[in-house]
């Protein structure tokens, strides 16, 4: 809808919803213009980048666009507010226990460990940890040819939501640990 109206924020913004982009949707909802918005914040980062926002928002919000914005504003917050009760609704059906254990690898929260924990099911039917990785579709495939044994890409067996969970999880860890231990 911004960018319908010549409102490029998200040419500036990593994150239109972010502190920053929320105090400015919230100024235009008000029918204040970017301008005002700006001149009246207390944010440093606004502050510093008055011109650059001036340059992308190339028009002003008719009362029409600001009551579609406000409609598109709440229903954000209503869908937040729906998934906060489904993730209380299955964290509340985890072992906390066993879902403290998971969260101590790195990379694993609250959510990914009840993910890994429902998928994974009851996890005492795995001998080892390579029948997990087997049973997640996470090993190499083996191919042999004439005495060569020859490593392919993961099987993809299994379940794809553990898959999926589990490889979430190492891009966190690596992004957060600045590298696997």
């Amino acid at each position: 809808m911004l960018s319908r109206t010549n409102f490029c924020l998200s040419s500036k913004l990593s994150d239109v919803f972010g502190k920053a982009g929320q105090e400015i949707l919230d100024g235009l909802m008000e029918g204040k213009s970017v301008g005002t918005v700006l001149e009246e914040t207390k944010n440093e980062w606004l502050l510093g980048r008055r011109e650059e926002f001036e340059e992308v928002v190339l028009s002003v919000l008719s009362e029409n666009d600001c009551f579609l914005l406000k409609q598109l504003a709440e229903s954000l917050l209503h869908l937040k507010g729906l998934i906060a009760e489904l993730d209380a609704k299955i964290l509340s059906l985890v072992c906390e226990r066993e879902l403290d254990i998971v969260c101590w690898v790195p990379g694993v929260g609250k959510m990914s460990g009840a993910v890994i924990l429902v998928e994974l099911g009851d996890f005492l039917r795995f001998g080892s940890e390579r029948q997990v990785a087997a049973w997640s579709g996470m090993v190499p495939g083996v191919y042999q040819f004439v005495g060569k044994v020859i490593l392919g890409l993961i099987t993809k067996g299994g379940s794809s939501w553990l898959r999926r969970i589990m490889v979430e999880v190492v891009h966190t860890a690596v992004r957060v640990k600045g590298g696997l231990v």
